[in-house]
């Protein structure tokens, strides 16, 4: 109709945009090695362990804490998808922070579902919450170093741009 094809032509960069970054996933997709493939089915996995979690704690300090993860998570595999050379940092991520974290939330999850509490359990509920909070300073240290590569990429375009804009004077 009138009507829809004015509101594409509004935000036209916007769609054009978002099916754009969808037809980069498909392509993503279909070129990935079976390695990255098993990794972000890994990835897939960790993210809807976290998902479940959140459903199932109903603490809100730690669903704000799960909803960071979780955000972290995809972001990290995201990124991982689109620079797939990235892969040889995540080992630590991939083998042990992912694996500890879904035993951490498995052990709070069986700690709630105690029906008595002793101060045992109170207190392994706190280490737990408070090394949740640990692991997700670990995964924005993580996103960091994949930006932080980026950042550097980006300055040494920036300086070779320049150096060829005063060559050209």
């Amino acid at each position: 109709s009138n009507q829809a094809f004015e509101k594409y032509q509004a935000k036209k960069n916007t769609y054009d945009r978002y099916f754009k970054q969808m037809l980069d996933e498909r392509r993503r997709m279909l070129e990935r090695t079976d390695e990255m493939a098993k990794v972000m089915k890994k990835g897939e996995y960790y993210i809807e362990k976290i998902r479940e979690s959140k459903n199932i704690i109903k603490d809100k300090s730690i669903s704000r804490v799960l909803d960071k993860m979780e955000g972290l998570v995809q972001t990290i595999f995201y990124e991982l998808d689109v620079y797939p050379q990235q892969l040889e940092k995540l080992g630590l991520f991939l083998n042990y922070y992912l694996p500890t974290t879904e035993k951490l939330l498995e052990a709070h999850i069986d700690v709630d579902a105690k029906q008595i509490k002793g101060k045992s359990l109170v207190k392994t509920k706190k280490e737990i919450e408070r090394a949740l909070g640990s692991i997700n300073e670990n995964f924005e240290r993580t996103l960091d170093k994949f930006y932080q590569e980026k950042e550097i990429d980006i300055a040494a375009e920036i300086s070779a741009l320049e150096t060829m804009m005063k060559q050209e004077q």
